[in-house]
């Protein structure tokens, strides 16, 4: 999923608490769940996924980097359980703001390369409408879910995060946070030698991590592996956003195939992205290599 603009809540957001100095990925989840558990907002839902899957990546380093406890080590265990849970209830809520957004853009018209303004058939704008009403009751009964997730779970998951929390204490500069995510890096270039529409998806997944570690890290490098990272994932995620709503209109919409129909519009805005993605990502997956070969870093892997 691509981050995005979000439309303001009715609600303004709590701060967060002064503690964040010292724990901000985990004191930036607790608010965000906190949110959520009062108003399931697409901004508040938003937020809370991006929190999870930055703090799941700060764990799985300190994992990595130390040897915590055994309290601690269980700790995080459990937390993870309950956070893979807690995504899993985010996730369709997550889709169905996503990809009522992109209907929406469909609406208006569509300039084409000679200049020209080309405005949608009554069949697609009906097909729109349709599909927009399907989501719209699908995000209403997801979101209504997540929160009696939240509400389940929530207990449990705090309860684990204050046990967890010493795992998290900040060591060193952040320079190691930043070798570790150029060595998850190097390793998924080597994965994947060549990027396709057939593997893009895969590689988007993994990318996640390298992005959320080298976010953990100040120094340049740390720096210039997050933003690249970004700028991928933000191309690949677009490009994945409208390939999975053409699926769901193909399986949702009564007649298929037409000329001037969504899904016709749908797999000519697919495609684009797609051609979009894979240029940003070879060239900026390019140059991370060409960096990682000068520098030697992946020589010590």
């Amino acid at each position: 999923m691509r981050t995005g603009s979000h439309p303001p809540d009715s609600q303004p957001d709590a701060p967060l608490p002064d503690k964040a100095e010292r724990h901000p990925h985990l004191e930036t989840w607790r608010a965000s769940l906190d949110r959520c558990a009062r108003k399931a907002s697409r901004k508040r839902v938003h937020d809370l996924r991006i929190a999870t899957l930055r703090l799941q990546a700060a764990l799985e380093y300190r994992l990595r980097e130390q040897t915590p406890d055994a309290d601690g080590v269980r700790a995080v265990k459990r937390w993870m359980k309950h956070g893979k849970r807690l995504r899993r209830a985010l996730e369709p809520v997550r889709e169905a703001d996503v990809y009522l957004e992109l209907l929406g853009s469909l609406r208006d018209p569509a300039p084409v390369p000679d200049g020209q303004i080309v405005h949608r058939s009554s069949c697609c704008l009906r097909e729109i409408e349709t599909l927009e009403s399907r989501l719209k009751r699908r995000r209403a009964t997801a979101a209504e879910a997540l929160q009696a997730a939240i509400a389940d779970h929530r207990k449990r998951l705090e309860q684990h995060s204050q046990q967890m929390e010493k795992t998290l204490e900040p060591h060193g500069t952040g320079e190691s946070a930043a070798q570790t995510a150029r060595q998850f890096f190097d390793r998924l270039a080597r994965e994947f030698p060549e990027l396709s529409g057939r593997n893009l998806h895969a590689y988007r997944k993994q990318l996640k991590m390298v992005r959320y570690l080298a976010e953990t890290g100040a120094d340049t490098e740390s720096v210039r592996l997050a933003k690249a990272c970004r700028k991928m994932l933000n191309a690949a995620g677009a490009w994945h956003d409208w390939h999975v709503l053409a699926r769901e209109a193909k399986r949702r919409l009564a007649k298929r195939g037409k000329e001037d129909g969504l899904l016709a519009v749908l797999r000519t805005v697919e495609e684009e992205a797609l051609r979009r993605a894979l240029d940003i990502c070879r060239r900026h997956a390019a140059r991370l290599v060409a960096g990682s070969c000068g520098n030697g870093s992946a020589a010590q892997l």
